[in-house]
């Protein structure tokens, strides 16, 4: 995972904003209940002041998606990279088959949808077909018996 995080320290010097990045925890449904529960972890949440402490309370996630490896990136942005028609979009700087050795999409997206974008992706940014996929964690199973 080295790798992936130099990909973003080189990712943050390009944008010059501050990124800030981690791995995501995996937490067993009892876990997070104990989370909710535990001062240290609420209080910073309460902290008008962004911090490395706020930045970990974002870092956790239902042990049954531990398969997805996740790193999620935080941006303190300035505003020339605020998107000027839609101020919940930043605009960055990336080489997107530099950042990503893979993409992997939400089970409930529609299937549609995700072709298209899988479509775009492969021909806008030169990314293989086996490096896009759709989770299945969520899918219906169905179990097919011959009897």
């Amino acid at each position: 995972m080295q790798h992936g995080f130099d990909r973003l320290a080189q990712l943050s010097a390009a944008n010059d904003i501050p990124l800030y990045f981690g791995q995501v925890k995996y937490k067993t449904k009892a876990e997070l209940k104990k989370l909710t529960r535990d001062p240290k972890f609420i209080s910073p949440l309460t902290d008008l002041n962004l911090g490395s402490k706020h930045l970990k309370t974002l870092l956790v996630k239902r042990h049954s998606y531990n398969y997805e490896k996740e790193v999620r990136l935080f941006a303190i942005t300035k505003k020339d990279c605020v998107d000027k028609k839609n101020d919940d979009l930043v605009r960055l700087k990336v080489e997107p088959r530099k950042l990503f050795s893979s993409i992997r999409f939400d089970p409930a997206m529609d299937y549609h949808d995700y072709i298209s974008h899988k479509n775009d992706l492969m021909k806008n940014f030169g990314f293989r077909n086996a490096q896009i996929s759709r989770s299945t964690l969520m899918m219906e199973n169905k179990l097919k018996i011959d009897l």
